[in-house]
């Protein structure tokens, strides 16, 4: 049969080095010899971290509580989580997230930590107030602000 479109040759031999590269390669590759994303140079927030895991990462201390309560208004559930989130993640990882993309799991969490209801919107956590707690949390953790 005659292969008219150019793609699909690609494809085909791409398969076909693939089923070769399986049966002949010394080793077998599986999910234990992968490397997770977040253990990568580049770390990232696992996406179902155990409760060790976040009690020992994402535990807000006595200070970090007095600090995100000098820095947010009482009555402003998003910023006082948008805050404590902010802070844990960069702790973590060492830069600042987009906190869409923070897991649930890691968010109620800390909701329940600094008892504040699990469904505050985080999508009210406006970029002015961002900006002026990242500054703060950098200043805490005494990082430059590059």
């Amino acid at each position: 049969m005659c292969i008219k479109n150019p793609l699909n040759t690609i494809c085909i031999f791409i398969d076909f080095y693939m089923a070769l590269m399986y049966c002949y390669w010394p080793f077998k590759i599986t999910e234990k010899s992968m490397t997770a994303i977040h253990e990568t140079a580049y770390p990232r927030l696992k996406p179902h971290p155990t409760p060790d895991e976040l009690e020992k990462n994402f535990k807000p201390t006595p200070d970090e509580i007095i600090l995100m309560e000098e820095n947010t208004h009482l009555s402003s559930a998003t910023n006082r989580m948008g805050f404590m989130v902010t802070l844990k993640c960069f702790q973590c990882l060492g830069y600042v997230v987009n906190l869409t993309s923070v897991p649930e799991g890691i968010i109620t969490y800390i909701s329940q930590t600094i008892a504040i209801p699990y469904d505050t919107d985080l999508a009210n956590y406006t970029p002015s107030t961002k900006r002026r707690h990242r500054k703060t949390i950098l200043k805490h953790l005494d990082v430059s602000d590059s």
